[in-house]
């Protein structure tokens, strides 16, 4: 089985009803999941997270997190949450942004301390441009005051900073987790030109169906034939 395992969700409509395709995929396999829930207890439904043993690749959701695994975080997802803490005029977020970036050009600099050393300086930063200390609460007092999201981030990046620089450490870790993204493509161009599902049974063969032709395309296996073959009976060789 591959060392590097992709995930996504995407929400669909069934009967009605919000419900979410999971996605697990590799460079040569694709496994979907139709679930009423989205967290990861959905995603062990699959039945292949048990007997895995590699990376868990995905975007920085806390359901994934719990999972147990060694990750790898998508810095795509990241850059996003940096642009936008950007536009508003942080500057801690501007430079670690341009930090992953450059990062990723340079790939004969890994592995190298000087990318967390200014990854742990911007982060320092951001605590700096948004200081905060809880508010002493008066007896029987319950108000609560939200942390701002721009701490929340760093806090995050900072507890996760070995699943999120994973690939400046490991040479074959994505930085970011387009294999995922591309596999789910595809069930929200259905959606949008098709709409919901009609019945459960309809979304499960769906799954079942794409999960198949989407590792014949990847493993170079005509899909009239494999087409064929799965109307007679049989299914193609698939890795």
């Amino acid at each position: 089985m591959s060392r590097w395992l992709h995930a996504d969700e995407n929400g669909m409509l069934v009967e009605g009803k919000c419900v979410w395709l999971h996605s697990l995929s590799t460079s040569k396999q694709t496994l979907y999941h139709i679930d009423p829930k989205r967290g990861g207890k959905a995603i062990e439904r699959m039945g292949v997270l048990p007997e895995y043993r590699g990376r868990f690749v995905h975007h920085f959701w806390s359901a994934y997190l719990g999972l147990g695994f060694e990750h790898s975080i998508s810095n795509e997802h990241i850059i996003s949450k940096l642009t936008y803490f950007e536009d508003l005029g942080q500057s801690w977020a501007r430079h670690l942004k341009r930090l992953l970036q450059r990062a990723c050009r340079e790939p004969e600099a890994k592995p190298s301390d000087k990318w967390r050393k200014s990854y742990h300086r911007c982060l320092e930063q951001g605590r700096k441009e948004n200081p905060w200390k809880p508010p002493v609460l008066k007896s029987g007092q319950r108000d609560w005051v939200a942390k701002p999201n721009a701490l929340n981030l760093t806090d995050r990046l900072n507890e996760h900073e070995e699943w999120v620089l994973a690939f400046l450490y490991h040479e074959e870790a994505p930085f970011t987790y387009n294999q995922a993204e591309r596999d789910v493509r595809m069930a929200k161009i259905r959606q949008e030109l098709s709409g919901c599902f009609h019945s459960w049974k309809g979304a499960e063969i769906f799954a079942a169906t794409r999960s198949y032709l989407s590792t014949c395309v990847k493993q170079w296996v005509p899909l009239l034939e494999a087409l064929t073959d799965a109307m007679s009976g049989t299914t193609s060789t698939l890795a």
